[in-house]
């Protein structure tokens, strides 16, 4: 185990918030066993020795996967052996003299267990396919660009339907991606499972028909503050959609935590307010008055 820096933003920040208070320990766990570089061997019952002790009723594989599913750490083979990468290390810990990792480094071909695998043809040369991989964003915004003139000189030659498909377009990407941040969920590394997770989810609400980057955010506000020990999923949003619009309030002093979490709410409607100009809500005005809803 190695001396390691928990910064206070670790315990508040949504990703982390996401996770389940087991996995969210664990994680903590991982930052001590790992090397100077964040990497570890993929050995759950030594992971599970060296955080939990003889306790044998932690499921140390099971929370390694909510790990994984919430983009904290990846999961790969190197060498014939399972590795662990926590996610960002090197960003948030500074270690005087670091010592070079031992663990080799996850692999940048299909072995890979990095689910945000590079989506062009391999190159017949490495550099070049690193290139190309790190060039994607770029090629997807230039795709989009040309995608949209091309819809542009559509409307001026067939009317406004080219244009209303690209709107919802638009406010599909939003709400996904509005979910996505509300779940404390980094989008562009999910598993696919949890990558269909989040796209059923996000139909769901864009059925329901009041769905909004707005209301995601304050319904998952709700959410936390309604089932506070249960995780905000996009399952769970989608399920409980209808009954936190419906949701009961209830008078009387809140929480100095339920406080700081109705202004956290407050706060994240006022910006999205600014944004995109919507205006603000009854349970906008009902968290700012420090009304919340009942469990």
């Amino acid at each position: 185990m190695r001396i390691r820096t928990i910064k206070p933003e670790f315990f508040t920040h949504p990703s982390i918030l996401a996770c389940s208070p087991m996995a969210r320990y664990l994680l903590i766990a991982l930052l001590g066993q790992a090397d100077d570089e964040g990497r570890l061997y993929d050995q759950p019952i030594k992971i599970r020795g060296e955080a939990f002790g003889e306790s044998d009723q932690v499921k140390v594989p099971k929370l390694l996967e909510e790990l994984v599913h919430r983009g904290r750490i990846r999961r790969y083979e190197a060498d014939g052996r399972r590795c662990i990468q926590i996610v960002n290390f090197t960003e948030h810990q500074r270690v005087d003299r670091p010592s070079l990792s031992r663990i080799p480094r996850e692999p940048l071909d299909e072995s890979s267990a990095n689910p945000r695998r590079p989506l062009v043809e391999p190159s017949s040369t490495p550099r070049r396919a690193v290139a190309e991989s790190l060039d994607e964003p770029s090629r997807a915004s230039r795709a989009r660009a040309d995608r949209n003139r091309e819809q542009g000189t559509g409307n001026r030659e067939q009317g406004s339907k080219p244009l209303a498909r690209d709107r919802a377009e638009r406010k599909a990407d939003e709400l996904f991606e509005s979910l996505a941040e509300a779940c404390g969920i980094d989008w562009h590394h999910l598993t696919p499972a949890a990558r269909g997770e989040l796209n059923a989810a996000t139909k769901a609400l864009r059925e329901a028909g009041d769905a909004t980057p707005n209301e995601i955010g304050l319904r998952a506000g709700f959410y936390r503050l309604t089932y506070p020990t249960a995780a905000l999923t996009p399952s769970a949003l989608a399920k409980h959609w209808p009954a936190l619009a419906n949701g009961a309030r209830r008078s009387g002093p809140a929480t100095p935590a339920e406080r700081a979490l109705a202004l956290a709410a407050r706060q994240d409607a006022e910006r999205r307010q600014s944004t995109d100009g919507a205006p603000p809500s009854d349970r906008d005005r009902g968290l700012s008055a420090g009304r919340l809803p009942s469990a």
